[in-house]
Order: C-alpha cells, then sequence, then structure tokens
C-alpha cells in the first residue's frame, strides 16, 4: 500500500508474455514477476492496476517502471500511477507537483507515464489525492487517531479536492482518467444512514471539474476495509471492520447504492471503485469475496450499469492475487463489467516505503524475491 495513493477495459487481453531475462537488473525483473503474477490469475478477465509509484529522486528507477508498463500495455491493463495532488508539499513518489499552490510541472516519473499513454484500450492516468486527506493516523489499520464520523476535518482545511486549474494541467500532459478518492465516514455519516448532501455535492463538484478538463474519473472509497465510528469516551476514532457484526456487506452496499443513485448522472464517471486496499476485515479473503459480491449487486439493482473496480483482498497487492484469491475471479456481474482492481510497488515489501535504488537492488539481488 502507499504511505496514506484507474475503468472500460475494453477486450479480453493476450496470455501474459514471460518476464524479460536478460537486458535488465534484479529488480527490474521482480517489479515486471509481481505484476506477471496478477495477470496470469486473471485468466481472460479484465485487470486494474489503481495504484505503482516508484521514486523520483534517481533517474534509475524508471528503468523498472518503462519495463513495467511495456508488460502493462501487453497486457492490456488500466493504470493510475500514484500519485499527484495540490497538497502533497514534497512527496518522493509524485508524478505531478504544485510549485505553489497549483500542479505546474512533472516529476522525473511523468516521462515514464506520458510515454505509455494512448495504448490501445490501455488507459492512462493517475491518482489525484487530497479528497481523503486530514485522516490523521487512522489510515491503513492504524489506531488513535482523531479523525472519526464525528470528527471529519473542516474542507480546505484538512481535506481538499483539486482545483480546475489542476486537472486542467493534468489533461495537458496527457492524462485520461483519475482515480478520486474520498472517504466513507465524510460522504455517509452512519453506515446505512443518508448521505452527507454538502460532502456528496463537493464530490460532485469535483467530477465535474474534472469532465470539464476532459477527463475520465474513477471515485473511490479510501477506507482499507472499515469504517472509523466515533468513540465518544476517548474522543477518538475506532475501526470498525467490515465483516464485524457492526459493519456488514449490507452497509457499504448501502454507500454505494445511495452513491452511483447520486452521481449517477456524470458522464465522465469511467468506473466505481469499491474500496482501496481491503484488509484486516472479519473472515479474511473469504469474507471480502462475499461482501464484494453483495456490493456488486447492489449496484447493479440501483440500474447503474458503468464498470465496477473490485479491489483484491490483503492491501490488493499484485505479487498476492493468487495467493489470496485461490478460486481466481470470484464476481459473478449481471452487466459484465468488472475489472479487477491491483496495486504494486517495486521495494522489498511492496508498500511504496522504499529504500534508495542500490539497496533495493541488493535485496532482490539477494532474495531472489
Amino acid at each position: 500500500m502507499a504511505a496514506l495513493l484507474l475503468v472500460v477495459v475494453v477486450g479480453v487481453p493476450a496470455p501474459s508474455p514471460p518476464p524479460p531475462t536478460s537486458g535488465s537488473d534484479a529488480l527490474e525483473r521482480r517489479a515486471v514477476a509481481d505484476l506477471t503474477v496478477f495477470t496470469d490469475w486473471l485468466g481472460g478477465e479484465r485487470g486494474y492496476i489503481g495504484e505503482v509509484g516508484w521514486p523520483t529522486d534517481s533517474s534509475q528507477w524508471n528503468g523498472p517502471a518503462d519495463a513495467w508498463y511495456d508488460q502493462a500495455d501487453r497486457a492490456g491493463l488500466w493504470v493510475t500511477a500514484w500519485a499527484t495532488g495540490e497538497w502533497w508539499g514534497p512527496y518522493d513518489l509524485a508524478v505531478y507537483e504544485a510549485s505553489g499552490s497549483i500542479l505546474d510541472r512533472p516529476s522525473p516519473a511523468a516521462t515514464v507515464v506520458e510515454a505509455h499513454q494512448g495504448a490501445p484500450g490501455n488507459d492512462r492516468g493517475v491518482s489525484v489525492n487530497g479528497g481523503e486527506f486530514g485522516a490523521g493516523t487512522n489510515t491503513g489499520t492504524g489506531t488513535g487517531g482523531t479523525f472519526s464520523n464525528v470528527n471529519v476535518g473542516v474542507y480546505d482545511r484538512d481535506y481538499h479536492y483539486e482545483s480546475q486549474d489542476s486537472l486542467d494541467y493534468l489533461a495537458s500532459r496527457g492524462i485520461e482518467v483519475i482515480r478520486l478518492p474520498f472517504r466513507w465516514e465524510r460522504v455517509q455519516p452512519m453506515p446505512g444512514g443518508p448521505l452527507d448532501g454538502a460532502e456528496v455535492q463537493r464530490l460532485n463538484d469535483a467530477i465535474v471539474r474534472a469532465g470539464d478538463a476532459g477527463l475520465d474519473v474513477i471515485p473511490t472509497a479510501m477506507n482499507y476495509g472499515a469504517y472509523w465510528l466515533h468513540d465518544s469516551t476517548t474522543g477518538t476514532g475506532r475501526r470498525t471492520a467490515l465483516g464485524s457484526t457492526t459493519l456488514g456487506a449490507a452497509h457499504l452496499a448501502d454507500l454505494w447504492s445511495r452513491l452511483v443513485t447520486s452521481l449517477g448522472a456524470r458522464p465522465n464517471i469511467r468506473a466505481w471503485g469499491l474500496m482501496n486496499e481491503p484488509a484486516e476485515i472479519v473472515g479474511g479473503a473469504a469474507a471480502w469475496e462475499r461482501i464484494s459480491q453483495q456490493v456488486v449487486r447492489s449496484v447493479r439493482d440501483a440500474g447503474e450499469r458503468r464498470t465496477i473496480a473490485v479491489p483484491g483482498y490483503n492491501w490488493s497487492t499484485a505479487s498476492r492475487f493468487a495467493s489470496t484469491h485461490q478460486s481466481g475471479p470470484w464476481i459473478d456481474d449481471p452487466a459484465d463489467d468488472i475489472v479487477y482492481e491491483a496495486h504494486q510497488y517495486f521495494d522489498a515489501n511492496r508498500s511504496g516505503e522504499y529504500q534508495s535504488y542500490e539497496q533495493e537492488l541488493a535485496n532482490a539481488t539477494t532474495t531472489g524475491d
């Protein structure tokens, strides 16, 4: 997962070619091999890499990244790189950066992203972050922060959706689609309850601005398989995992049924991102398969026919897809419009917490993993 980081995919991808064995170093070979685990698992189903990111502090990283994108091109994958946003500040994995308050300059990583724009059927984009910011330590499965469904922060102080100027800039660089994270607790202040009209309007407005820039959007719940309920005793957020008695499949299905009804008129919504990196839910991968199936059915029952991005369990890590979901693709979709979402980073633990290129290369060379 990233330290906090896109879909109609057409056609059936061809079988994955073997990873390169020459003309590359061990780090590059491992990156391509990790992606091949995912593409082989797909077995003809459609795939999407919602996050892939690498440091911009050394041009060496662009070699593995370019080889990785070559593999993604051949496999017919959608890709949204990690990441960009007006509020990142100095960030080692930024694809585009802001010299002031507006995105206006590419990082070295953008060279690779832009070189692979326009592959037939393979949309290329970037994750645009800010709408899920202001969550304190309550990201991933961490605990102890003040963020909760009661303390959601203040818009334009704690979190923020991108301006028109920044979205126009991304479009000018050839970006086609953006992954747009939001927090469940903000758009639905109580699981199963009504949506917050003001918050949904902010999300809607961001989608409209993206459309005005010529960008398609994948709204994504940045919640890691949980919802943070307010604990009145401590004043902090309490992580409530999906699959628990308090937070069941019906709650996530309710969120998405309401959201697709509220936002479905926006023509530039490319897909719906059900959940960012589900992990540590009650019942594990098998439970996530059941939950995501129920959510897909609920979205279709609400009349929505566009693509649904279904992430893998266990942080959606590409190299673990086959071991996590051993029975293969699991969604039965009446609309037959699913794309399975994986994430990938090139460091030793595949989390995006990179050491230097030399150290990561040594890790790959020593372990062969």
